[in-house]
């Protein structure tokens, strides 16, 4: 992937979608200090008031030794559609009324 921005907030790590093919919660990762913290399950709601607030969320999987560390995906964004708001993740189609989060695990 590309260079990863000097500050992520958080990782998500895997998704759960509800059968509307909106997100039921995600399975995230916050920064704390130098480190990750244990994995916390936000839902929908709180995700996108994250991504309002321009928390730096990105993709990611866990390195396997390494707890702490991760590898980073693609940066999770927030688009407007028909006007409706969408969480987006990855290359995908943008016109899909629905979110998506390509390359993130399903729960």
């Amino acid at each position: 992937m590309g260079k990863a921005p000097r500050k992520v907030d958080a990782v998500v790590e895997a998704v759960h979608y509800t059968p509307e093919g909106k997100i039921d919660f995600v399975r995230l990762h916050e920064r704390r200090g130098a480190v990750y913290g244990d994995h916390i399950l936000v839902r929908r709601e709180e995700l996108i008031q994250r991504l309002r607030a321009r928390q730096v969320i990105y993709s990611g999987k866990r390195l396997a030794p390494w707890g702490n560390q991760f590898e980073l995906g693609a940066p999770v964004t927030l688009v407007s559609h028909n006007g409706a708001e969408w969480v987006r993740c990855g290359d995908g189609d943008t016109a899909e009324a629905r979110d998506v989060l390509k390359g993130v695990p399903i729960l």
